[in-house]
């Protein structure tokens, strides 16, 4: 499979019901990272040639990290980025991008 640019789209930014809120707080969170993945541009480039496999993902400030889509059900993946490997949320930006 080739390398697929992806170029940013206006869209509108999510708002946090309630930060007192740890629900309302994790779903914000979750909108923000696919809201990201939509206004920000990058290079998806497959690692092997499947549908579930590996992916580099590189954004416009040129770093890039590996994405590991596992199935279809998304509670498997994960990425090499810190902001996924840090946070409680189970997704990132470059996750939503591929």
């Amino acid at each position: 499979m080739k390398a697929i640019r992806l170029y940013p789209v206006r869209r509108t930014a999510p708002v946090c019901d309630s930060f007192e809120n740890t629900g309302s707080v994790q779903k914000f969170e979750r909108e923000m990272r696919v809201h990201r993945a939509y206004v920000e541009p990058y290079l998806v480039s497959p690692l092997d040639d499947r549908v579930d496999g590996a992916y580099r993902v590189s954004g416009a400030a040129g770093a890039s990290h590996t994405v590991d889509i596992v199935d279809a059900s998304g509670r498997h993946d994960a990425c090499s980025c810190p902001d996924f490997l840090s946070s409680w949320i189970g997704t990132c930006k470059h996750l939503e991008a591929v």
